[in-house]
């Protein structure tokens, strides 16, 4: 498929609702058993392992999830599907040296017009453990699971990237 074709069949995907099961990935929308000692200094990367455990891969810092997602079969995209990881790399997104990620809970595709130019943006809305922009350690008792919102160029952000399923689930 050319890649206008693929963006404009993945806007469709994206404006769907989410209806077909390959673009909806199982996640615990409840996920917030938080033990302080076990998220010290902001192990947002742990919180996404309680909500999807079959990203207990051993990725160490957020930073580092999507490439070890690939090496272990996983799909890692920029585009965002409801139950996939979030990351933002490191020094993006007003993040310090470890990144962030989250779990991305619900995809809203909107048209902009624009000085009579038509492009797209996506706002995702997310969960996640201990985010505070341009910080790079939580102090201890102050961490927390949060929802947030943010509004990205559509189809693609530098310094962000989604990890989907199993490549074997999208082939």
């Amino acid at each position: 498929m050319s890649g206008t074709g693929r963006q404009s069949s993945l806007i469709s995907t994206l404006k769907s609702g989410f209806s077909n099961s390959l673009t909806r990935i199982a996640f615990n929308a409840t996920a917030n058993a938080y033990n302080a000692s076990q998220y010290l200094n902001g192990q947002c990367v742990v919180f996404v392992q309680h909500a999807r455990p079959e990203l207990a891969i051993g990725w160490g810092t957020a930073t580092n999830g999507p490439n070890v997602a690939v090496q272990k079969g996983f799909h890692v995209d920029d585009i965002p599907l409801i139950g996939s990881a979030f990351v933002f790399a490191a020094r993006t997104h007003g993040t310090g040296s470890a990144g962030h990620t989250g779990i991305v809970t619900d995809v809203n595709v909107q048209r902009v017009a624009q000085n009579g130019q038509i492009s797209y943006q996506y706002r995702i809305e997310s969960r996640e453990a201990n985010w505070q922009s341009s910080r790079s350690v939580i102090p201890q008792g102050t961490e927390r699971i949060t929802n947030e919102s943010r509004t990205f160029p559509f189809p693609k952000e530098a310094g962000l990237s989604f990890i989907w399923g199993k490549d074997a689930d999208y082939n």
